[in-house]
């Protein structure tokens, strides 16, 4: 999961996407963080969120905190 993260990463540095506030090793760090796998569980299990919704959070939350267009 980490090395997907990292892919991730890889990507919006090379387009010149990845936000300021980030350098490489923590925005992987933030990334991996977000998508482990009991935050998963929780947010679905405990919170009731279904799979898709998880997606479509994770997608924006990610979004929204790593690509810096987006400040």
């Amino acid at each position: 999961m980490r090395e997907g993260c990292e892919s991730v990463v890889d990507a919006l540095i090379a387009d010149g996407n990845l936000a300021s506030v980030w350098n490489k090793d923590n925005a992987i760090d933030a990334l991996w963080t977000l998508l482990l796998v009991p935050n998963w569980e929780n947010l679905t299990t405990q919170c009731g969120w279904t799979n898709q919704e998880y997606v479509e959070r994770m997608k924006t939350l990610t979004f929204r905190t790593l690509v810096g267009n987006s400040e």
